[in-house]
């Protein structure tokens, strides 16, 4: 080609080109799109024309071909800041931010000043919540053009959001010298000084908004949010305005829908939420119509809502956190946490998802992730002191946490917000764990003074804190008082249940007893949960068929498959068989001291023993040590039975034994998810569970009497000598005198160290009886509670004994109780629920016990024990037989110093033989696999062998 010929299609394209932009400047972009490719035919990188054919590209939507053109010119030129910028605004169209807000950043490293790159970065950087750099890009803006009036209103509202209200209304009082009537920084002001607390300026400011623009809403709406709380009638007069001024604009709709929710009128709030999301999906009008869901407790329609918003507006925090929180309503724990986590992975300056995420990690029981979460929240508002005391409740729930601090941080909260209630909650809490009870008692009743009368939360926080300073008394009015205004409220309902029994409040107790059979006939008739604690139902004379019921349910089966795992062991293949103990906590009490002790004659040759615990350590040197019993030890969240469920699953565990049953603390909806293809309850539960997902019941044939048995829902698996099992007695060296303990010299000690939620009136009347018969004797129990002691004392007196002749003894450790115990003459065993791991402590000093079977599978607890002991003598069958035989014990010395010669000398027998229990336990979770395996049916029962 000749220079001249060359020469002609520069011009040719030159002239093309500019036709091409005269075109698109007119509006006819298909016809300039024409063009534009007439010119690459001739020049095919003509970056002017590439271009300008992304940005008419871009307008019509082709959001891909226009990026394509763009990256062609930056092959070109990579330097070219407004193609740059375009490629920015393009991701951030896509809603792709991070993409976007590094093409704006390149923009400006080629150009400086290129002031639109700096805006829209901004703009991206305000939206992540990441104010301080988005300032910074928008003050560049404004110091390049400072007649740009927009830019200026822009960078107050960015000074706001971070909380600089002092450069805000400095920014805003600039532009409206150099724009009076700009209703926009008119309006801006005015939010300004409503954060800033001068009500009578914002006031000003709106209305003169909303004289410069008399047919715009937004100065009406702003007015009418203002006004609401100080004068309504004024608010509402505002509201109307907005609304009849364009009933048809989505901002006026969604104002008028939020003036209609805050007015109580749900279902007129909701019509103009909806009518103004229908004309405009912006995310205001969904969060708004979200709350009301959320408000109306209607929590699965507030995510829906909720989760759209937040995908169809990706760069937005909020509407992903409250899509979470709404889950967290519902219990759908994990899916919250898992939305909660990706709003801080994406939104990690957005303190309220550090917020949500530690609410949903607390209730996964992650108490150390949720301190994180909390403490991050409160780094990113450290002025905040509703932050503050929510990381001080947090702390206070750790297993081992700094209670001063945790007062610290409430303090300071309420030095800047003296009626934050949560922040009392923490205060009053943290008194009483520091053992300042008596401040924490007056705290306790600010916090109600301050509080609303029918705030469940602050009445269930601040019964809670009666109990911990041992006002249980106290606790039952408040739980009374939630009962009053929720009948449904399950939690306060087994509360007021308990402490009833715990106090031996017997008040009217045949109708009490007569409520809970009628409870828990309602939830069987209606399939429905019970709404008693279970385990409280084995210390009241409630017939055995009661308690047949599905008590726990699974939420959401894991469905998870077992079959390749038994046809494996079916056709040959053999391993250490994986067994799973799920137990409360690892802190010192009798049932871990005795388990530590079972847990150490295991065979680890046949068995691969797994520890699951749903509360974590408390860092003793005992939890350490009965850690390190199994082989593997995992804390698993009871409150996320799917996430427990999976850990236990991928361990695959062959025998999963529950030993926590239906007690306070429980693993039952671990359970539930039947992570495991065997699944046995052992020692917690005296009778079933009555729940489908348990295969076996392990028990004896003293205690499960075939009336008791018909009712079982799981196989029974029946051990040799007794389904109890005794540990050595480890006593102090020190032996404290009878007279240092309170007791007559001379005198016959009936002693019962139960926790009194196991007495019953009927069982308590015929102790009284014993005393009166035998004149020096004394009834030695312990100072569990003071309210206890008190009713206690009053009741003997109403039966005729001096209530001095009731010794209560403090609480004190094992090793000091075993010692004392000593001067015990006899343990009387309660009615319905006989004394475990207590009795057996008893037996294991040698002092003797005096039993009977009951009507209830729980009260032949000691039976079991006198047999596998070899003293049958210490259970009768009537209780008149019972009386008749502490009366005869405590006045023939012979025949007490035999019996108690024989308990002694049967420290030796099964029931003490710790190694011959293991080796039938071990017997039993093999019968009880080889079944599974094989597929047989029915009730095992496990050899004598040695």
């Amino acid at each position: 080609m000749t220079a001249a010929a060359a020469l002609s299609s520069d011009d040719r394209a030159t002239a093309l080109f500019a036709s091409a932009v005269r075109l698109h400047r007119a509006g006819k972009v298909a016809e300039a799109l024409e063009a534009y490719r007439g010119v690459l035919e001739i020049v095919p990188r003509h970056t002017g024309a590439l271009s300008n054919m992304g940005v008419a590209l871009a307008a019509l939507g082709r959001a891909e071909d226009a990026a394509h053109c763009y990256h062609l010119v930056l092959e070109v030129t990579p330097g070219d800041a407004d193609v740059l910028c375009n490629l920015g605004n393009l991701m951030g169209a896509k809603g792709d931010l991070k993409r976007a807000e590094g093409y704006y950043r390149r923009a400006l490293e080629a150009k400086p000043g290129l002031l639109a790159a700096a805006a829209n970065l901004g703009e991206i950087l305000a939206g992540q919540g990441i104010y301080p750099e988005a300032i910074r890009h928008y003050t560049t803006v404004v110091a390049a053009v400072p007649q740009h009036i927009d830019a200026r209103v822009r960078l107050a509202t960015l000074q706001h959001a971070n909380n600089e209200l002092v450069a805000a209304a400095t920014t805003l009082a600039t532009a409206l010298a150099m724009s009076p009537q700009h209703e926009g920084a008119l309006l801006a002001f005015g939010d300004v000084c409503k954060e800033q607390g001068d009500v009578v300026a914002a006031e000003r400011s709106y209305r003169a908004a909303t004289s410069v623009a008399p047919d715009s809403a937004r100065g009406w709406q702003r007015l009418g949010g203002l006004l609401a709380a100080m004068r309504p009638a004024d608010a509402i007069d505002a509201y109307a305005k907005a609304y009849v001024l364009d009933p048809r604009d989505a901002e006026s709709l969604r104002a008028y829908g939020q003036r209609k929710h805050a007015q109580g009128d749900a279902a007129e709030a909701e019509r103009a939420l909806k009518e103004s999301l229908a004309i405009e999906p912006a995310p205001e009008s969904a969060m708004a119509l979200g709350v009301i869901y959320h408000d109306a407790g209607r929590f699965l329609e507030a995510f829906t809502v909720f989760e759209k918003c937040a995908r169809r507006n990706p760069d937005l925090g909020p509407p992903l956190v409250n899509a979470g929180l709404s889950l967290l309503q519902v219990g759908e724990v994990d899916r919250a946490r898992s939305l909660l986590a990706e709003a801080v992975r994406k939104f990690p300056n957005l303190k309220e998802a550090h917020d949500g995420l530690g609410s949903a990690y607390l209730r996964q029981g992650r108490l150390a992730e949720a301190l994180r979460e909390h403490r991050e929240s409160l780094a990113l508002n450290p002025a905040s002191p509703e932050a503050m005391a929510r990381l001080a409740l947090t702390i206070l729930v750790q297993p081992q946490h700094d209670d001063s601090e945790a007062l610290a941080l409430a303090e300071a909260a309420l030095a800047m917000a003296p009626n934050l209630v949560t922040a009392h909650w923490a205060r009053t809490q943290a008194l009483i764990y520091s053992g300042r009870v008596e401040d924490g008692l007056v705290a306790v009743e600010k916090t109600l003074a301050l509080s609303s009368p029918k705030d469940i939360g602050t009445l269930v926080a601040m019964a809670g804190a009666f109990e911990s300073a041992n006002r249980r008394d106290d606790a039952a009015r408040l739980y009374r008082a939630i009962l009053s205004i929720d009948p449904q409220h399950d939690f306060a309902r087994a509360k007021v249940v308990e402490t009833k029994l715990t106090t031996c409040d017997w008040t009217d107790y045949d109708a009490f007893v007569a409520d809970q059979i009628a409870t828990v006939e309602r939830a069987v008739a209606d399939s429905g949960p019970i709404n008693v604690t279970i385990q409280d139902l084995h210390n009241l004379p409630v017939p055995p068929a009661q308690v047949e019921h599905e008590a726990m349910p699974a939420r959401r089966r894991l469905n998870f498959s077992f079959e390749s795992r038994l046809a494996r062991w079916r056709n040959g293949e053999r391993w250490r068989l994986r067994v799973g103990y799920a137990v409360p906590f690892t802190h010192f009490a009798s049932f871990p001291k005795l388990h530590q002790a079972i847990l150490s004659h295991h065979d680890r040759d046949r068995f691969e023993v797994f520890g699951y615990a749903v509360q974590p350590s408390t860092g003793t040197e005992f939890d350490r040590t009965y850690r390190t019993t199994f082989e593997h030890f995992r804390d698993i969240p009871a409150a996320a039975p799917d996430v427990a469920g999976k850990l236990i699953h991928d361990d695959q565990i062959d025998v999963l034994i529950d030993v926590t049953g239906h007690t306070a603390i429980n693993c039952q909806s671990v359970m539930a998810v039947r992570p495991a293809p065997v699944q046995v309850e052992l020692f917690a539960s005296s009778y079933t569970t009555g729940a489908n997902y348990i295969d076996f019941l392990v028990t004896d044939a003293v205690w499960m009497r075939p009336e008791f048995a018909q009712h079982c829902t799981e196989r029974l698996v029946y051990m040799p000598d007794s389904m109890m099992v005794a540990a050595p007695a480890q006593m102090a060296g020190y032996l404290p005198t009878r007279a240092e303990l309170g007791l007559p010299q001379d005198g016959f000690v009936l002693c019962n160290f139960n926790q009194p939620f196991k007495f019953d009136p009927s069982i308590f009347a015929l102790w009284m009886r014993i005393l009166r018969r035998l004149p020096k004797s004394v009834l030695w129990l312990g100072a569990w509670d003071e309210t206890t002691r008190r009713n206690l004392r009053a009741i003997a007196e109403q039966n005729g004994v001096a209530p001095d002749r009731i010794v209560f003894s403090a609480i004190v450790s094992q090793g000091e109780h075993l010692s004392r115990l000593r001067q015990a003459d006899l343990m009387v065993d309660n009615r319905y629920h006989g004394g475990g791991v207590t009795s057996t402590d008893g037996l294991a000093v040698g002092v003797p016990l005096l039993t009977r079977p009951g009507d209830v599978p729980a009260a032949s607890t000691g039976a079991s024990l006198a047999m596998a002991m070899g003293v049958p003598e210490m259970a009768v069958t009537t209780l008149q037989e019972y009386e008749d035989r502490a009366v005869q014990l405590g006045t023939d010395r012979a025949a007490y110093a035999a019996l108690r010669s024989k308990v002694a000398a049967a420290r030796t027998s099964a029931l003490f033989d710790l190694p011959r229990y293991t080796a039938h336990l071990e017997t039993a979770i093999e019968m009880m696999w080889t079944s599974a395996v094989t597929g047989t049916t029915g009730n095992l029962t496990v050899p004598k062998g040695n």
